[in-house]
């Protein structure tokens, strides 16, 4: 498995960068990027993962995604079929000094500084207000750079003056991930979220980082405050709540299978 590394923004011509792009099966696979991320989900469906947090997205979804914050994106089709199947997406990176370091720090810019100093958890969907912002993100992407940059500024301004804003990623997986950030555990991290859905033991999170399996429970206990299996048992059952809501016609059995479990029983157990 490759080292977990940000993926990078194309060099970046102008302060900030707005693209329309397409997500193809399981081409996101769990990575983060150094600039804040803003999405709007033009079609299909799907699951997103985004720090320790399970949670379908839709058309329609506005996600704003803290710099750092590894994430991925699962589209239903991939686990239907394996026929490709595009989620279309606009997507706003930049970076918090991006007009300046003290433009968000001015007193006009309150709302918004507050924001992005909460993006690593912040998520903003359904509402008037997200009616609203979706139709800015369509033309943000034919503006000229003058007026992309005001745009940007009243998208943000919408999102933190918006009273619905839900969190997704846990306030204790953000201080952990943040506060004791290190490529060891970012590998793990890695090892679970690409592979919980088939069999996923500690000696296989233990090789990964090249310690004793016993060294390993103990280091990441330590460091996470839950045992490895509770950590994969977290995911694989958050996951299997979003398939029972949102596939009625599955089996739990078959859902349990879906979500890394080798039965019913096993299933079961861990819930």
């Amino acid at each position: 498995m490759k080292i977990f590394t940000p993926t990078p923004i194309a060099a970046l011509k102008e302060t900030f960068s707005v693209s329309k792009s397409q997500l193809k099966n399981q081409t996101s696979n769990w990575h983060y990027h150094d600039q804040l991320e803003l999405i709007y989900i033009k079609e299909h469906t799907g699951t997103r993962f985004i720090g320790d947090s399970v949670q379908r997205f839709v058309p329609g979804d506005l996600i704003l995604i803290g710099a750092g914050l590894p994430h991925m994106w699962l589209n239903d089709s991939t686990l239907e079929t394996q026929m490709p199947f595009l989620s279309n997406v606009i997507s706003v990176h930049f970076e918090k000094t991006c007009f300046g370091d003290n433009f968000f720090k001015l007193p006009e810019m309150g709302a918004i500084h507050k924001l992005l100093s909460d993006a690593n958890r912040v998520f903003t969907s359904v509402a008037k207000t997200a009616i609203s912002i979706a139709h800015y993100m369509e033309e943000i992407t034919n503006m000229n750079n003058f007026d992309k940059t005001l745009m940007l500024l009243k998208i943000l301004k919408a999102i933190s003056e918006e009273p619905l804003k839900t969190y997704l990623a846990s306030y204790e997986f953000t201080s952990t991930y943040y506060e004791k950030f290190s490529t060891k555990l970012n590998k793990v991290y890695k090892l679970v979220m690409e592979n919980f859905r088939s069999e996923l033991t500690l000696e296989h999170a233990a090789d990964e980082v090249d310690m004793h399996p016993s060294s390993f429970s103990r280091y990441f206990k330590k460091t996470t405050r839950r045992t490895f299996t509770a950590f994969v048992n977290e995911i694989r059952i958050r996951y299997a709540c979003k398939l029972l809501v949102c596939d009625a016609e599955k089996s739990i059995s078959q859902i349990a299978r879906e979500a890394g479990y080798e039965n019913l029983s096993t299933f079961q157990q861990a819930v």
